[in-house]
């Protein structure tokens, strides 16, 4: 998994080693000097945007009435309930989310949409979803050979 942060990291810390070789000793201390504070500018991002997406994901795992199918044709198998995976298996990419809920016998592949109101709620919205070869997006069903 790729980690912008060790990533940010090594890129400035390769830049300063080219800087040693400079001679010009008042040049180098303000390069490093503007590459510190570039770094740390980013590392609170990247840590903003980890907590961000932490706390999306916790919503959604909240929320098991977004899963599509619960019960009946299609839905929980010996009378399992859905539930979101864990974490890792849900995907944020800002405006969207990719997560996948089963009952223990059948997976559910989801993409929702979702907004952050003012207030740090979240809105979500069903696009798409995958169960047992029946792939629903909108009002439009059908069966996936």
């Amino acid at each position: 998994m790729f980690n912008a942060k060790r990533a940010l990291i090594i890129v400035s810390l390769l830049l300063l080693a080219r800087l040693t070789a400079c001679d010009n000793t008042e040049i180098q201390s303000k390069v490093e000097c503007y590459l510190s504070e570039i770094l740390e500018q980013n590392i609170q991002t990247i840590d903003a945007w980890t907590e961000f997406q932490q706390n999306v994901r916790q919503d959604l795992i909240n929320r098991p009435d977004l899963i599509p199918v619960q019960d009946g044709p299609g839905g929980a198998t010996l009378g399992g309930t859905f539930r979101f995976l864990i974490e890792d298996n849900i995907f944020v990419s800002f405006p969207y989310v990719f997560a996948v809920a089963e009952d223990g016998h059948t997976n559910v592949f989801m993409l929702f949409s979702f907004e952050v109101e003012l207030d740090g709620g979240i809105v979500w919205e069903l696009v798409a979803y995958d169960v047992g070869g029946i792939y629903c997006h909108g009002s439009k069903i059908k069966k996936v050979p």
